[in-house]
């Protein structure tokens, strides 16, 4: 197949650009910032924005860790949120994989508000919705009945929850999600795992922590 080569000057967005058959050369202040060749109508990840439409680590894990605080404090609520919000941040920190994203970005300059509700947008939905459902079944399957179900959801969500803060970010940049989302950027870690190490180690990360607070409060 012959591709046709393009130079973008200066993008508007250089997160993610809908070609077919086409090379596209990415080029902004006079620097090249990669080159991309695609076949397929789908997303183009180029050059330093790669990772711009992925999301945080894999939300279950995030969830796990949050039932695992509500495991170990079952009857303080309050401090079970603001543990399990505060240890999403901490758990960022550690290199991971994070899935990729189609249509929602949740990159530091990200705006969602021209999001269009296609397929790739649904598709996102539907993988972060069940993503998000089996970080609750499992944090409950874990840790039930020893802590009431209400408490293990409440400390899932707040593990989970500074990432939909993030694309509510991108839609309206107001203050406190304008620092949130700041130290969100600046806490992430900056090294990416492949997806085979990057499943394994969330797995392994997330057993470990279940593992511990079951032991630990026998």
């Amino acid at each position: 197949m012959v591709s046709e080569r393009k130079t973008l000057v200066q993008p508007a967005f250089t997160d993610r650009l809908l070609v077919k058959g086409r090379e596209f050369t990415i080029v902004s202040g006079g620097r090249t910032l990669g080159t991309a060749l695609c076949f397929w109508v789908r997303p183009c990840f180029c050059g330093a924005d790669a990772r711009a439409v992925r999301s945080g680590m894999i939300l279950s894990t995030h969830a796990i860790v949050g039932g695992a605080i509500a495991y170990m404090l079952p009857s303080h609520p309050i401090v079970v949120a603001v543990a399990g919000f505060v240890s999403h941040f901490v758990i960022d920190a550690i290199p991971h994989w994070d899935y990729p994203l189609q249509a929602i970005s949740v990159r530091k300059n990200a705006d969602n508000r021209l999001l269009k509700a296609d397929r790739r947008l649904w598709m996102d939905l539907l993988t972060i919705a069940t993503d998000a459902s089996a970080g609750f079944a499992l944090a409950i399957l874990l840790f039930y009945p020893s802590a009431p179900i209400w408490v293990i959801a409440l400390g899932a969500a707040a593990g989970m929850l500074p990432d939909p803060l993030q694309f509510v970010h991108s839609l309206y940049k107001r203050e406190p999600l304008v620092t949130l989302q700041r130290f969100h950027v600046w806490i992430h870690t900056k090294r990416k795992l492949n997806w085979q190490i990057g499943i394994v180690s969330q797995a392994a990360f997330a057993a470990l922590v279940a593992a511990t607070a079951l032991v630990a409060k026998q």
